[in-house]
């Protein structure tokens, strides 16, 4: 049997997997749509966005989490109206009621068929989101969101 070259890197590999199908466990299981392929070179503009907003912040030592993250790696989700904040899942799963829509800034309403809309991508360990309000979801011309009608 070989052993891996650095057992302690092959250890944290394992972990940032099992984070990894931890956060698309979660997506699943709380209804958030059928996971699609997307090359980072063709991200959307609110995506990219949230990650140039995050890095400045890391860049500055202004990065948050919440309470819950530690150093052990764990999925966290980063909101686009909040991306210099990480948050654990279940503090994720909290906001939904309280969130603004990305584009006007009104509540969003709850992320359902007749409320507001999400979009959602989940890179490695991390899950990207925004919403929207029903009134402009309806009125964009990008595709519609991972969850929600809007």
């Amino acid at each position: 049997m070989n052993e891996p070259a650095n057992p302690g890197l092959a250890a944290f590999e394992d972990q940032i997997r099992a984070a990894d199908a931890h956060a698309a466990g979660f997506l699943a299981g709380q209804g958030r749509g059928l996971e699609t392929a997307m090359p980072a070179a063709l991200a959307p503009a609110w995506q990219r966005e949230a990650v140039a907003t995050m890095d400045a912040a890391r860049k500055r030592d202004a990065l948050k989490a919440c309470r819950h993250l530690t150093n052990a790696p764990a999925p966290a989700a980063i909101l686009v109206e909040a991306p210099h904040v990480l948050h654990c899942l279940d503090c994720y799963a909290r906001r939904d009621a309280d969130r603004r829509c990305s584009e006007c800034g009104r509540l969003a309403g709850r992320l359902s068929l007749e409320g507001g809309l999400e979009d959602v991508i989940r890179g490695p360990v991390v899950i990207w989101s925004r919403v929207r309000c029903a009134r402009c979801a309806r009125s964009a011309t990008a595709p519609g969101g991972t969850f929600g009608n809007g």
